[in-house]
């Protein structure tokens, strides 16, 4: 019963959580977010597991109640209880701060780069003695090319770097809060460099203008998003996860050349990871990973992957393990498609649109999601149950409705025992077997919360996709 409670005060919740939607409060819990999954993915012991995951229940009601910090507080905490040694309190004060940069795309020959440091929740500790921030700027190939260190005289406070050289591309902005030689917390994320940024931004969007001319397509609803990204980055907003801007502002540029020459631009030719906009009729927003194997034109598995509430089409690439799905389906050379999840994210029209771009295998369809994505996958699978091989939802529940082609579909429900959508898990896994659906496997993770069950299954989910292939 408590747990039925607590689910739906989360529902009701939901306005008040979209009011603390900014994607500068995205941002830096996500990075708070992939700290704590990068170490829950190393800290096997079950000594130290448990009691983290146990810290970390709280965390999903403290950020549908839009009490972010506390969110971010809460995992910290946890990330803290995966180490051998305590945490200081040093340390604790150094992980409530932010590290902001003032842009996170600029020009070539900026001379600069500057921060502000400021708390992104109130720590209950004192600061240490003398702290100051180092900026280490690192290429691509994890080379610093520029490196300093500002002492904080107060919080918030401000630090700059100066770059010497002119270097375009897309680089790692190391910040690490130190006192004295020991270092207390570390944060990354991307600054990108462009040459002739306002002058480049300024074609672009002159370009996209003209590009409106043309056709519905994915190429031109993408070139018109990709562009608004850029000039955000350019004009120094915060974006809700690292955007690699300087790869992004060239392919807009080619992808502008492309549409107004009226050929294609993004499809097989071009494998990676990309940020899509569909031409179908919802205007479909999506991540992709595309792997080599499609330049050869032979078809390729694909798995749809459906974040929760409150996540985006960023969630599964950037959180959710780190990322662990794209590389279970790189390793697989599957098409990994991510949607934000509205409307219908995972459909036929969506698929035909994607079989635009990509050549696609049709009987080898995957889908899964969490919580609110969980619902999605079983909604879908419902709805078409002749697109899908096989399913998983994780975290959640959802209503299916029965038929001869819903049998067929093997499902994996997955749910942590100390989930607040445990009763939900059940009663899916109970409809399942009631409509006669032929495979059905219900796993049940000891001492798991809602939101590490992704991480912890993933490797399940993806064998028993594999399962489902090998029939």
């Amino acid at each position: 019963m408590r747990r039925l409670l607590r689910s739906a005060l989360v529902v009701g919740l939901l306005p008040l959580f979209a009011l603390a939607q900014s994607p500068e409060y995205r941002f830096e819990l996500g990075q708070k977010l992939r700290a704590f999954e990068r170490a829950l993915e190393v800290a096997t012991d079950a000594d130290r597991r448990t009691p983290a995951l146990k810290a970390l229940e709280p965390v999903t009601f403290t950020f549908f109640s839009g009490q972010i910090g506390e969110a971010g507080r809460l995992l910290d905490e946890s990330r803290f209880l995966l180490r051998t040694d305590p945490a200081t309190d040093a340390e604790r004060w150094a992980a409530s701060l932010k590290v902001e940069p003032a842009a996170r795309l600029l020009d070539a020959t900026a001379k600069a780069v500057e921060v502000t440091v400021s708390p992104f929740y109130k720590a209950k500790v004192a600061p240490p003695e003398k702290p100051a921030v180092r900026l280490t700027l690192l290429d691509a190939a994890g080379k610093a090319t520029a490196t300093g260190t500002t002492p904080l005289e107060g919080v918030p406070g401000k630090a700059k770097l100066a770059l010497a050289d002119a270097t375009a591309g897309d680089f790692t902005l190391r910040a690490e809060i130190v006192a004295g030689d020991k270092v207390l917390s570390t944060v990354e994320q991307t600054v990108s460099r462009a040459e002739k940024l306002t002058e480049r931004l300024a074609a672009l969007a002159k370009a996209t203008d003209a590009a409106k001319e043309k056709d519905r397509t994915t190429d031109r609803l993408t070139l018109a998003r990709l562009g608004d990204q850029l000039d955000l980055l350019a004009k120094g907003n915060t974006l809700e996860t690292n955007y690699p801007a300087a790869r992004l502002l060239k392919e807009a540029e080619e992808c502008a050349a492309a549409v107004l020459a009226g050929k294609p631009y993004f499809g097989s030719k071009r494998p990676g990871e990309f940020w899509l906009v569909l031409g179908t009729k919802a205007g479909n927003r999506l991540r992709v990973q595309a792997p080599e194997a499609v330049k050869a034109g032979k078809p390729v598995p694909v798995v749809f992957a459906l974040h929760g509430a409150g996540g985006s089409e960023n969630m599964f690439f950037d959180g959710y393990g780190d990322g662990l799905v794209g590389r279970l389906a790189a390793e697989r050379g599957w098409l990994l498609v991510s949607p934000l999840v509205a409307g219908t994210p995972a459909s036929a029209e969506v698929l035909d649109e994607l079989n635009k771009l990509y050549p696609i295998d049709r009987e080898k369809v995957f889908v899964l999601g969490h919580s609110m994505g969980a619902a999605a996958t079983m909604a879908a699978v419902s709805r078409e149950p002749k697109l899908f091989r096989a399913a998983a939802a994780l975290g959640g529940g959802g209503q299916v409705k029965a038929g001869d082609d819903l049998k067929k579909v093997p499902v994996f429900v997955g749910i942590g025992e100390r989930d607040f959508a445990l009763t939900g898990a059940k009663s899916l896994s109970a409809s399942l077997k009631k409509a006669e659906v032929v495979t059905v496997e219900y796993k049940e993770y000891k001492g798991v919360e809602h939101l590490t069950i992704v991480q912890l299954s993933l490797r399940d989910v993806f064998g028993f996709f594999d399962k489902a292939l090998a029939k």
